[in-house]
């Protein structure tokens, strides 16, 4: 047989009870160009635009390099469900007809709003207008559009005019949608990470995760760990909130979604937020699920921290708020509309007197019951076993000594064997710490002479990550009590 190092993974085995440098991001999501599958390292920005040009691949490899200084390894995917826009041209007076322009197809999500500051007769010139990409947060200088009859706005997205004229003061809005990448649209990208040299640990896709979407990241995953990569996870968003949608209907929306899957090799992220664009250029803040963020920033931090702790390396997400200029809110919030939490869901929230937008917990997607409750509890996990794996091939082929009695191994080697890795292990698991402790065993009655296998097994006593306080308070009287 070839020498080769097989895991397995138990869970259920805590009950209920109460490192190394950061890699490289990974993300795999559509882009406007490219080459579909490619693995292109980016540490800039501009980098990412000159080979991407625009997308949600652009817009969450911009995000990953600006906010959180991290290398990106970008990963075009195909789009089987290409991007759309939906008029509403209630606000407009004027006779000349808008549409969106016949074969332009947006690469990204906006809510688009022209407010046309001086009308006139389309083909003639004098009409003057302003866009935003961001629902009317942000607005561009004005333009002029002159003798033209089109319009192509940030996003690519293009509106055509019909003959006829336009009044001072129509306002034209428009929802335009990303494309979407189907599951059969990730294998050419999975299969190119797979076989990279490069260092990554957390996998984003910049498309909505489904049951089959989420059953093919798995699979790439899986098919990691096949080839000795043992350290890696998944980060993806859910839908976001359709038009009307109120919080109570789209919590109802996820918890038959979280009826249908789950998963221990992935994260998924919900509700809505604004998140600022970090694309050279672009000043838009657009409301969506805040996934490439809150992936980012899981990437960021070193294993065992828990994003949600208010505090650096925690803290709140950088460009991303649950409330307007006003106060009120502005995507959903956890904490106003509790829920999405309940269901593993990770999902901001904000909290009273502190500014800012905070995770409220980053839940893997796993069954209700699993060891492996938070992301970092999976990511320490991969870490150790990938690590252990590392330190037992120096023990393939090797030349071991069997117990002249038995046959089995002697006791002698296994207990070297035993404290070289422990003693490894706890000299880097422990540093920090990221656990509280680890060891290996290894087993005294394999019959190496028949099998030429020795089975260890590797356990990890994780640290413990307070998610509640029970606070007591009363008012006192001295004269009751012989101390305050």
């Amino acid at each position: 047989m070839q020498p080769s190092i097989s895991t397995s993974v138990l869970d259920g085995q805590l009950g209920v009870l109460p490192p190394a440098g950061v890699s490289a991001i990974a993300i795999i999501a559509p882009a406007a160009s490219g080459t579909t599958g490619a693995v292109v390292p980016c540490t800039k920005s501009s980098a990412v635009v000159s080979a991407f040009t625009a997308g949600p691949l652009v817009d969450a490899a911009c995000i990953a390099i600006e906010s959180f200084g991290l290398t990106v390894l970008a990963v075009k995917c195909a789009a089987t469900t290409v991007g759309a826009i939906t008029l509403d041209v209630t606000g407009k007076t004027g006779t000349s007809v808008v549409t969106a322009t016949n074969g332009v197809l947006p690469n990204g999500n906006a809510d688009v709003v022209v407010v046309f500051d001086n009308g006139g007769t389309i083909g003639t010139g004098g009409i003057l207008y302003r866009y935003s990409v961001d629902g009317g947060l942000h607005y561009s200088v004005q333009q002029a559009l002159g003798t033209a009859n089109t319009i192509l706005l940030p996003k690519n997205i293009g509106f055509s005019f019909a003959a006829g004229t336009i009044v001072t003061g129509d306002v034209v809005v428009a929802l335009a949608v990303q494309p979407k990448a189907q599951a059969g649209d990730l294998s050419a990208p999975l299969l190119s990470l797979k076989n990279s040299n490069q260092d990554f640990e957390i996998i984003y896709l910049g498309s909505p995760v489904d049951v089959t979407v989420g059953a093919a990241l798995d699979a790439g995953v899986v098919a990691l760990e096949g080839v000795g990569r043992r350290d890696v996870e998944w980060i993806a968003g859910w839908r976001d909130r359709n038009a009307g949608e109120t919080d109570a209907q789209y919590l109802t929306a996820f918890t038959t979604f979280r009826g249908t899957y789950s998963t221990v090799r992935g994260s998924i992220v919900a509700g809505d937020a604004r998140v600022a664009s970090r694309v050279p250029g672009e000043s838009w803040a657009h409301v969506h699920v805040p996934a490439e963020v809150i992936a980012a920033k899981i990437a960021s931090v070193k294993r065992h921290i828990d994003v949600a702790q208010i505090y650096s390396p925690g803290g709140a997400l950088p460009g991303v708020t649950l409330v307007n200029a006003n106060g009120n809110p502005d995507g959903y919030d956890e904490r106003l509309s509790p829920g999405l939490n309940d269901q593993k869901a990770i999902v901001c929230k904000t909290w009273p007197k502190y500014s800012g937008t905070y995770v409220t917990n980053p839940w893997v997607f796993s069954a209700n019951g699993s060891d492996f409750r938070y992301i970092q509890h999976t990511r320490v996990f991969n870490y150790a076993l990938d690590l252990t794996a590392q330190l037992l091939i120096p023990l393939l082929s090797k030349e071991l000594e069997l117990d002249p009695k038995t046959g089995f191994l002697l006791p002698a080697e296994a207990t070297n064997i035993e404290n070289t890795v422990t003693t490894q292990l706890r000299s880097i698991l422990r540093a920090e710490p990221m656990v509280s402790d680890i060891a290996i065993s290894v087993s005294r009655t394999d019959n190496i002479l028949a099998t030429e296998t020795l089975t260890v097994t590797l356990a990890m006593l994780p640290l413990g990550y307070t998610k509640q306080i029970v606070l007591t308070a009363s008012l006192v009287n001295p004269a009751r009590r012989s101390s305050f």
